[in-house]
């Protein structure tokens, strides 16, 4: 079933500052849709028309995301006035790795991505040059957003308990929310493959599930499609 109140924005398709082993984005074939999203007039041209279908939905959320990571295009501020401008009533969701710390303007809520607190741990599975401090990068989008949540994904050697959770919530007082995902299956990591059950009022657990509905999905093209692989694009009226 297709959620017709959602749009997912990738401002990037795949390139990423971090090379986790985990990420789903490495198990996706390329296709011939550009990486980039930038405004030039072969975009615009394919983003009016796209448009045109996402005027006739009850668009109420807009997610900046992607396989790759938004803050490396540069034109990611234009890209999201360019969103609030048709759809500024729309909850604006973006999902970060935090490496990167510029000021954001139209968002409500901001999605960071770490496996853990301590840098030098999360470097080992991240492996990304732009390793920073998380609290810094917690108090850094504060004070843009109104909603700031982390997402850890539960593997061995890094959050591995229910109390490793606790401390990371003690210790990111700035956090409204914390997700804990344990490792998708398909990453085939299962040396690393933990699962358990704790309580907190901060936190919750939640399973990626990629595959049990239809998208709508803004590619870097300007082109609406209705998968995360931009394989299956929207060409008919919604109905």
């Amino acid at each position: 079933m297709l959620n017709k109140t959602k749009l997912y924005i990738l401002p990037m398709k795949y390139v990423c500052n971090a090379n986790c082993s985990w990420c789903l984005s490495k198990q996706n074939i390329k296709s011939l849709v550009k990486e980039k999203m930038v405004l030039d007039d072969s975009f615009m041209s394919n983003f009016i028309n796209s448009l045109n279908y996402l005027k006739t939905l009850p668009i109420t959320k807009l997610e900046f995301t992607g396989g790759g990571e938004p803050f490396l295009n540069e034109y990611l501020g234009e890209i999201i006035s360019l969103l609030n401008n048709h759809f500024p009533s729309a909850y604006k969701k973006l999902y970060t790795n935090g490496f990167i710390l510029k000021p954001v303007s139209h968002i409500d809520e901001i999605n960071i991505s770490r496996s853990h607190w301590d840098s030098s741990i999360n470097q080992k599975i991240y492996k990304s040059p732009l390793q920073n401090d998380l609290r810094r990068t917690t108090q850094w989008f504060k004070q843009y957003v109104t909603k700031v949540r982390t997402c850890t994904v539960l593997q061995k050697g890094a959050i591995d308990s229910p109390e490793k959770i606790r401390e990371m919530i003690a210790k990111l007082p700035e956090v409204d929310e914390f997700i804990f995902r344990p490792m998708n299956i398909e990453a085939r990591i299962p040396d690393q493959y933990i699962d358990f059950d704790f309580t907190h009022a901060k936190a919750k657990k939640d399973i990626i599930d990629c595959t049990c509905h239809k998208s709508l999905v803004l590619a870097p093209d300007g082109k609406l499609y209705f998968d995360f692989n931009l394989k299956e694009e929207i060409t008919l009226p919604l109905k």
